[in-house]
């Protein structure tokens, strides 16, 4: 059979937007507030720092491959480079009880910190990504108009 492209039998559009409201946010959703980074479920203070140094670090290692004419196309990105003691060390921060074993509900947290780390990364970069736009923008415009526009 051919596949006709239109509306579904028994739809309407107006159903059809309704559907898709409801799969994304739901009828009602609350607005979109900002999430407060300091507010991200990180299992512990300590954790986070680990994530944080672990993260930095592979962003250097990245950095510092782009820099030295890693940014042609053919070539791949490298590996995470994370040392064993590294990895030993966050294991070890997760094994609480000492058993060289992580039972899921450590697992579960293991991944969760893994998540917050990127979310919070991500809104590092842009927010430097705005503060480098409006910076151009400053130096295209004038700081005047490049004030109207934040």
């Amino acid at each position: 059979g051919m596949l006709v492209m239109g509306e579904m039998p028994g739809m309407g559009v107006g159903d059809l937007g309704a559907g898709v409201q409801l799969m994304v946010g739901g009828a009602g959703a609350e607005p979109e507030s900002d999430i407060q980074m300091d507010d991200l479920p990180f299992s512990s203070i300590g954790l986070k720092n680990m994530w944080l140094g672990i993260a930095d670090m592979m962003k250097a290692d990245l950095d510092s491959h782009l820099r030295t004419g890693g940014a042609h196309p053919a070539r791949r990105l490298p590996l995470p480079n994370i040392p064993q003691r590294q990895i030993e060390l966050l294991f070890d921060a997760y094994d609480t009880d000492g058993v060289e074993a992580m039972p899921l509900g450590k697992l579960k947290d293991l991944m969760r910190d893994m998540q917050c780390v990127q979310v919070l990364k991500m809104s590092e970069e842009k927010e430097e990504a705005l503060r480098e736009a409006k910076g151009q923008l400053s130096m295209q415009m004038g700081p005047q108009l490049a004030q109207m526009m934040s």
